[in-house]
């Protein structure tokens, strides 16, 4: 893998965070792997207590407008998240950026 890649994971529960030990060993394999979970309830450890936050994403970030951005989960915060990434952060598909989803109803 070239490049860093940031693996931000957010759930209600954290037992919900059902690929949280895939993201761990990608990290141990991966020295440019970063995972980031997060969990509204259940949260401790390397849990991160809260939701995903678009700000604390895109932060670190040299330019958001040109990092690929692969978003997924429930159609509402999908296409609340691809908004706010054109909108307040100038991603933009037809850039150097990428916004693609999958998208499943709860």
């Amino acid at each position: 893998m070239q490049g860093d890649v940031w693996l931000h994971y957010g759930a209600r529960r954290a037992d919900l965070l059902v690929f949280a030990e895939l993201a761990r060993r990608c990290a141990a394999e991966f020295g440019n792997f970063h995972p980031r979970l997060c969990a509204e309830e259940g949260a401790g450890g390397e849990v991160l207590p809260g939701m995903l936050s678009l700000e604390e994403i895109c932060a670190p970030l040299r330019s958001a407008s040109r990092a690929v951005f692969y978003l997924c989960g429930p159609q509402p915060m999908v296409e609340s998240f691809a908004a706010r990434l054109k909108n307040e952060f100038g991603v933009s598909p037809t850039t150097s950026a990428l916004i693609s989803g999958n998208r499943f109803f709860m």
